[in-house]
């Protein structure tokens, strides 16, 4: 699978089960960090750190393709590309569906196409 490909369905993924129960889990979970940093400790630690170590290198694998920019920063492109799908989980201002996941990978890759 391209690098590309893999991280697309790694974001559809992400995005479908933040979508129902699993997602108003991990809300709650980072909601509640935020009056305690040792939950947020404890998530980031047993979760969300092991998840960006797969995207961190899904995403060289990508940089080193060729089909982005050798200059794109790996950490930016992380926090750009799965950043939105936490707002809306946290914020509750769209929806987190397919729609979503399609077309905001799609600009991303767009712009990534695009090398900047």
């Amino acid at each position: 699978m391209r690098p590309r490909d893999a991280i697309a369905h790694h974001f559809r993924s992400l995005v479908a089960q933040y979508s129902g129960w699993p997602g108003r889990l991990v809300a709650q979970i980072i909601a509640e960090g935020q009056s305690d940093p040792a939950i947020l400790r404890v998530f980031r630690e047993r979760f969300h750190y092991g998840r960006r170590a797969v995207v961190r290198e899904m995403l060289e694998e990508w940089k080193n393709s060729g089909d982005i920019s050798k200059d794109s920063n790996v950490e930016v492109l992380m926090d750009l590309t799965f950043g939105p799908a936490y707002m809306r989980l946290m914020i509750g201002h769209a929806p987190l569906d397919d729609s979503f996941a399609e077309s905001h990978f799609n600009y991303i890759s767009e712009l990534l196409d695009s090398k900047f």
